[in-house]
């Protein structure tokens, strides 16, 4: 398990210390951070590489470079006979 995926571990990342701040800020915040997963986990579970391909199937991805950022644009998938 990642440390990020745990709330403490979370907050030590985003360098958050909500000691002594009021419950309905370390609500909002534990809010965010279970939005934050479930985007994280639709993300990795929409990504067709992530699982071997099966006989007789090619798999190509166009990327676009944002800067410092590598943005997945087009996935294709080929059957071959």
């Amino acid at each position: 398990m990642d440390d990020l995926d745990t709330f403490e571990g979370w907050l030590k990342y985003q360098q958050l210390d909500l000691q002594g701040q009021p419950e309905e800020t370390v609500a909002s915040v534990r809010i965010a951070f279970e939005s934050a997963m479930a985007r994280r986990a639709a993300a990795r579970s929409a990504v067709a590489f992530n699982q071997a391909c099966p006989a007789g199937e090619c798999r190509y991805a166009v990327a676009i470079e944002d800067g410092a950022d590598l943005r997945l644009a087009l996935i294709i998938i080929a059957i071959t006979a």
